[in-house]
């Protein structure tokens, strides 16, 4: 709290009158009426300096970030949604962990970056040119797919609504055989709590 009325340059201003009309009072060469007039610029300067202590702004709680997790299962063809329920756009920043597979193969799985090894997925997939088995998000207003893979940063306007999915063939039939699942931990960056 002291840290901050320090900080206030009136706090200078009103140390400079105290400290002046002070000096002022115990000078023996001033004329007595000259040092009456003094107490004036001493009150003002106690009085504001009392006043900055009083006003100060007190100590604002830490505000903690709002943030979560939920799970994209590999098999789930629909995806799983997340929504901004908020009135306002948030952005929220999205991390990935765990393994899948777009097949029954434990051997093919791999994380939410997908099958970065062999070549990307081409136009059979929900998102050809990107590997295969990865973390896609569907924007779910236009249909648009992107994207997501470990980490993803997105920006949703109020009520919005995206899905998060594995990128696998267009068929819902081709989810059947998928395995794992990965983790998304999300951070909303303007969403607050007190």
């Amino acid at each position: 709290m002291f840290e901050k009325v320090l900080m206030n340059p009136f706090t200078y201003v009103a140390l400079a009158l105290i400290a002046l009309s002070v000096y002022g009072l115990l000078s023996k060469r001033l004329p007595e009426k000259l040092r009456n007039g003094l107490y004036i610029p001493l009150l003002l300067g106690t009085a504001l300096l009392v006043y900055m202590v009083i006003r100060s702004p007190s100590e604002e709680p830490e505000i903690e970030l709002v943030a979560g997790s939920f799970t994209v299962p590999a098999y789930q063809s629909l995806g799983i949604p997340y929504v901004n329920y908020m009135s306002f756009p948030i952005t929220v920043d999205f991390v990935a962990t765990g393994e899948w597979s777009t097949s029954g193969q434990y051997e093919s799985r791999t994380g939410p970056e997908g099958d970065t090894a062999g070549k990307p997925a081409d136009n059979r997939y929900r998102i050809g040119g990107v590997p295969a088995g990865s973390l896609i998000m569907q924007w779910k207003d236009s249909n648009a797919y992107e994207y997501a893979g470990k980490q993803k940063t997105v920006t949703l306007q109020p009520k919005q609504e995206i899905l998060f999915l594995i990128n696998d063939f267009k068929t819902e039939k081709a989810y059947s055989d998928n395995n794992g699942e990965v983790t998304l931990h999300w951070t909303c960056r303007n969403c607050r709590q007190r």
